[in-house]
């Protein structure tokens, strides 16, 4: 009974979260020890994923393995998956279904560590 309901539960997550945007791990290292994802959206008590895409025959994306789970409290919040990754490892950021607004992505290296900073669409300023 008790892995019935962990197994509907597990369902009803997955069917409420959708990728946002996907991002290659492509920074001069061959791995990674570390992704921080930093808020800098102006959202706060939220959760978002990290996984892990692999490309289907036919060259659909699809849902690999989960790499984290981020809570995000407020601006500036930062949570940490200490897990190794490869270079070349194709990302996705899944968002509840219902979160208010798309946002993008900015990825950058440090050491082994990999930086994902959410910002809201559209605040990206051009030089």
């Amino acid at each position: 009974m008790k892995r019935l309901v962990l197994f509907i539960l597990s369902l009803l997550a997955f069917l409420t979260i959708e990728a946002k945007s996907t991002f290659w791990i492509d920074g001069p290292s061959d791995m990674y020890r570390r992704i921080r994802v930093v808020n800098h959206t102006s959202y706060s008590n939220f959760s978002c994923r990290l996984v892990v895409l692999n490309e289907a025959p036919d060259g659909t994306l699809v849902r690999g393995d989960l790499y984290g789970i981020y809570r995000l409290k407020g601006y500036n919040d930062v949570d940490t998956n200490t897990s190794w990754i490869n270079r070349g490892t194709l990302m996705g950021l899944e968002m509840p279904a219902d979160f208010p607004d798309d946002v993008e992505v900015s990825v950058h290296y440090s050491g082994l560590r990999v930086y994902v900073t959410l910002t809201n669409k559209g605040d990206f300023e051009s030089f």
